[in-house]
């Protein structure tokens, strides 16, 4: 599939979140986005082993990438934390996997260490 053609079907998708470089679309049963997109998720689903759990879909529109998202809560919290990401580069066949878990707590660890720091009397970066 070429970068043109891949637009062209990703720009045929009726819904959306549409961004400058993207298209983000909830994934799930009984949601179809055209034979040729359904095609291609079906094979990416399969030899990625992508779980249901990745419950949103980005379709890069400047790349030939596609995105699969994992939102727990994405229905029922007011602002869902993105947990994992696998991007797949559909020229290379590589893909990426992330999980912003690890990263949110870390920050969060360090949020919280340099706050200590501050607010404990005699703390390294207290003043006296």
């Amino acid at each position: 599939m070429q970068l043109e053609e891949y637009k062209s079907y990703v720009g045929q998708v009726p819904f959306g979140k549409r961004l400058p470089g993207a298209v983000y679309v909830l994934r799930g049963e009984g949601v179809g986005f055209g034979e040729a997109l359904d095609s291609l998720l079906k094979r990416l689903e399969a030899k990625y082993e992508i779980s249901p759990q990745f419950n949103v879909i980005k379709f890069r529109t400047d790349e030939l990438k596609v995105s699969f998202l994992a939102y727990p809560g994405l229905l029922s919290d007011a602002h869902p934390a993105l947990r994992h990401a696998i991007t797949i580069d559909l020229v290379s066949g590589k893909a990426r996997h992330r999980s912003m878990l690890r990263i949110s707590t870390r920050q969060s660890f360090i949020g919280r260490r340099a706050l200590s720091r501050r607010t404990i009397p005699g703390g390294v970066n207290s003043r006296r």
